[in-house]
């Protein structure tokens, strides 16, 4: 058991605490917290408050480079994120000329659904 404990927090240690990959349509990347959900559904909009239309959203699995989704969000900026599999992964989001702003994702089964609301922020 304290073989599995230490192998489990080397491994967490290890993880890289940023994304990797994801598209950017600015030139920063903005931490914006943790999720925890089942599920993710969420709203896209620019500093002023209107939504961003066909808005990117990318899911990465931490310690991975491979883009497991890759879509985007509707013509009002909504999304909705469901079937993942249990386990530890980067959201991000962004749109040409936006920054790309991410979360640390938690996938756990019975937890409910996440709800994101974000003003992307312009590039520079």
């Amino acid at each position: 058991m304290m073989l599995f404990l230490a192998a489990t927090a080397l491994l967490v240690a290890q993880l890289p605490s940023t994304p990797h990959g994801m598209y950017c349509g600015g030139n920063e990347l903005r931490f914006e917290g943790d999720l925890k959900g089942s599920s993710v559904t969420g709203a896209i909009l620019a500093p002023e408050g209107v939504a961003i239309p066909r808005a990117r959203v990318q899911v990465q699995l931490q310690g991975r480079e491979e883009i497991l989704k890759d879509f985007s969000s509707d013509d009002h900026g909504r999304f909705h994120l469901r079937g993942l599999r249990t386990g530890q992964y980067w959201l991000g989001i962004s749109s040409a000329g936006f920054n790309l702003h991410y979360w640390r994702l938690t996938i756990t089964r019975f937890s409910g659904e996440a709800k994101v609301r974000v003003a992307l922020s312009l590039g520079t």
